[in-house]
């Protein structure tokens, strides 16, 4: 669960959270037109530091997803060379029994 810490300055109220040990801020800042509301700034910042962490989110579990992908390749291509190592293993064990039976007939 996020943990959030709001700071108020006249007009604007910054919301501070972490993501990854890393300090998010989100801000909401009141026009000279408009009354200041301290909840709805809260609201505002906290809604716009919870998209700056989900962002960051998307984009560490994108590269997380390209991390996976490389290794499934890795290993994927290893796990096709032992297929490949084994059936070749297969048939050179077939082809020495049957050399060493056609040998065992002729003594």
């Amino acid at each position: 669960m996020a943990k959030y810490k709001f700071i108020h300055n006249d007009r604007e109220t910054i919301c501070i959270s972490s993501y990854a040990k890393k300090t998010v801020k989100g801000i909401a800042k009141a026009s000279t037109e408009d009354v200041y509301d301290k909840e709805k700034g809260e609201l505002l910042a906290k809604a716009r530091c919870d998209y700056k962490v989900a962002q960051k989110r998307v984009k560490n579990a994108a590269a997380r997803v390209i991390e996976a992908e490389e290794i499934l390749d890795a290993v994927t291509d290893y796990y096709e060379r032992m297929c490949k190592y084994y059936n070749d293993a297969i048939t050179e064990r077939t082809v020495a029994k049957n050399s060493l039976e056609s040998l065992l007939e002729t003594l």
